[in-house]
């Protein structure tokens, strides 16, 4: 018997990771200043230029899934860009 409260979860589960994401970006945004963020990249090896894209990326993904707007396309899409951050941070920390 599938659970009928199933759709709520995944719908706190979709708002929670949009939040998640937005206040990540915010995090960096605010918190660290915007000469930091891209030192932090080159620290990682990557280039600094890939900051602000990944930024911005951020934020708009995180707005879509607190929206609903295609959040399993924007899930699919965001998944070679978590798991490249990830290895990279992963190699050199």
């Amino acid at each position: 018997m599938k659970n009928p409260l199933i759709n709520i979860y995944l719908a706190l589960l979709q708002l929670f990771i949009g939040m998640t994401l937005i206040s990540h970006s915010l995090l960096n945004i605010f918190f660290f200043s915007f000469n930091e963020i891209p030192h932090y990249f080159i620290h990682l090896g990557l280039p600094y230029w890939l900051t602000y894209p990944f930024l911005v990326i951020e934020m708009m993904t995180g707005m879509m899934f607190i929206l609903g707007f295609r959040a399993r396309t924007v899930a699919f899409s965001l998944l070679p860009f978590m798991m490249s951050v990830m290895a990279f941070a992963l190699v050199k920390a």
